[in-house]
């Protein structure tokens, strides 16, 4: 695997970790402010 390789698939994890993120934060926060046990 090349450098170049490597650093695309960062950016990819990058920017699916900040996806995951920016959505699962605010539902995260949702959820433990209204339990729905």
């Amino acid at each position: 695997m090349d450098s170049e390789t490597k650093e695309l698939m960062a950016e990819v994890i990058g920017g699916i970790v900040g996806a995951v993120l920016l959505i699962g934060l605010p539902v995260l926060a949702k959820v433990l402010a209204d339990p729905v046990f």
